[in-house]
């Protein structure tokens, strides 16, 4: 029997934002009657979504449903774009240009009548100030930091001084908050001069045993993998592949993603070595991690800007060791807080220098040191799975049930 009711508020499908998705099942799996209040955009996405729910009891609700040809649409969409407009040529800092029908959050929130709101990206957090100022009990996920997000050129477009008031408001009125890392939970409370820390609630996946039962040899030509919906520049690639032109040893770079022919052929112009770049299609959602427990190391090649990418931990890091591989990764804080206190992989300390690609090559040629990683990965899988971090979220609402 279900008791109290808990909505989540977002602004984005749930297979593009599995963190929703997976607090959702878990606080629903616990007990609690779940809602989830969103946006669509496409056809496609939003039968995954529907997949993605069956067999559970989770309610979802559609603000905006741009997927469809209608009146509603086309206002949506026009609205978003005066607000970009007014952010970008006029400074005014309109939350029309944070998301498709914030307006109509608010009063789908509060028809729901939760105990408790969990507001996640823009909207959810423009929605969870709002209704904190009703008198309602909200809790913020920090999934990015979103005033320090994206690169100079896209933040021109995006009301930066009125995310970065709603930031403050959220972690010093909510409930309670969490966010991807220790380094990000810092961070923002440095910023805002927060007392109570964000709590770090990874953002993991589940396990599955049968993924680390087979043992790797890792002989060469040994098989690394990086993957993304779509494969394009600013991902960090091509410094990763002039990196291991530097590199002496058999292998194969694999990606997988949706990639265009022009971005395919300079990926493939730029090695200079005897070794393979293999293209990948897409696979369905239930498939990925199997398709990433084929390989042999996992490439998690983020960069250091904008703040927000350095300091949280991406998806793409724990799909890696939840399918049972060791990872190659960039230093950025995320990052380097789980590698150095695990040790299950490669820290790229300077991409562009010489001693690094040296230092990699002597860890790629020592099948002891991958070894050593490989079974590194999977007690960090088994002690950071989903089903253990989720219980962080667990306890924090039910310590506030009484408050």
């Amino acid at each position: 029997m279900f008791n109290k009711k808990i909505c989540i508020i977002t602004q984005s499908h749930l297979c593009h934002n599995p963190r929703v998705y997976k607090e959702a099942k878990a606080l629903w799996s616990s007990g609690y009657d779940v809602t989830i209040i969103h946006s669509t955009y496409d056809r496609r996405l939003l039968d995954i979504d529907t997949d993605l729910l069956k067999g559970t009891g989770i309610k979802i609700i559609a603000i905006a449903s741009l997927e469809k040809s209608s009146i509603s649409s086309f206002i949506f969409r026009i609205i978003r774009k005066l607000g970009v407009f007014f952010v970008s040529k006029l400074n005014i800092q309109t939350p029309l240009a944070i998301g498709y029908g914030h307006w109509k959050y608010k009063a789908a929130a509060l028809k729901e009548d939760a105990y408790l709101y969990i507001g996640h990206q823009e909207i959810g957090l423009f929605c969870g100030v709002q209704l904190i100022k009703s008198g309602r009990a909200v809790a913020f996920d920090f999934e990015d930091w979103y005033s320090e997000d994206l690169l100079t050129e896209a933040r021109k477009y995006r009301p930066i001084s009125l995310l970065q008031k709603l930031e403050e408001q959220g972690l010093t009125r909510g409930l309670f908050s969490i966010t991807t890392s220790k380094s990000m939970a810092i961070s923002l409370s440095k910023r805002y001069k927060v007392e109570n820390l964000p709590t770090p609630i990874y953002n993991t996946f589940n396990y599955k045993e049968n993924l680390f039962e087979h043992k790797k040899t890792f002989e060469n030509p040994i098989k690394l993998f990086w993957f993304s919906q779509t494969i394009g520049p600013g991902r960090g690639l091509e410094s990763f592949i002039k990196l291991m032109n530097q590199i002496n040893i058999r292998l194969e770079i694999h990606l997988l993603g949706n990639i265009n022919d022009n971005y395919k052929d300079l990926l493939t112009n730029l090695v200079n070595q005897p070794y393979q770049i293999v293209f990948h299609p897409l696979v369905h959602y239930n498939e990925l991690q199997e398709k990433i427990s084929e390989f042999d190391i996992g490439l998690a090649l983020e960069l250091t800007e904008p703040l927000s990418r350095d300091l949280t931990v991406t998806n793409k890091f724990f799909q890696y060791v939840l399918s049972g591989l060791p990872v190659i990764a960039t230093n950025t804080s995320g990052q380097k807080e789980l590698l150095r206190e695990n040790s299950f992989g490669f820290l790229i300390e300077d991409i562009e220098s010489v001693s690094t690609a040296k230092a990699l090559e002597n860890w790629l040629n020592d099948i002891d040191s991958l070894q050593t990683a490989r079974s590194n990965a999977m007690k960090f899988a088994q002690k950071y799975s989903w089903e253990k971090e989720s219980l962080k979220l667990i306890q924090l609402i039910k310590s506030n049930e009484t408050l």
